[in-house]
């Protein structure tokens, strides 16, 4: 299992996104998007779900003129699981 933040997430989803930023240079990360789908390959190929915590799914719909799309998208795929985020979670 590994989790995905809104970064990520969007990232992998979201046409309009942007990259970040390299904590380093402060420039964009190079070829964001394409790192991502292959690790998204690499988690697929070893059978590993992709974590979304709710506040992140939230997150990425607050910025998209087609949510239905995205949820679409995750509901459908065996690798996505959307995860509560509780108290317990949080701590």
């Amino acid at each position: 299992m590994v989790v995905f933040d809104n970064t990520f997430l969007s990232q992998l989803l979201y046409e309009k996104s942007n990259p970040p930023l390299d904590p380093s240079s402060r420039l964009p990360v190079e070829r964001a998007k394409e790192r991502i789908e292959f690790l998204v390959k690499i988690l697929r190929e070893k059978q590993q779900k992709i974590i979304i915590p709710t506040p992140v799914l939230t997150e990425l719909l607050a910025v998209t003129d087609k949510p239905q799309e995205f949820l679409e998208v995750i509901n459908s795929s065996r690798w996505f699981e959307v995860f509560p985020f509780d108290q317990r979670a949080a701590i």
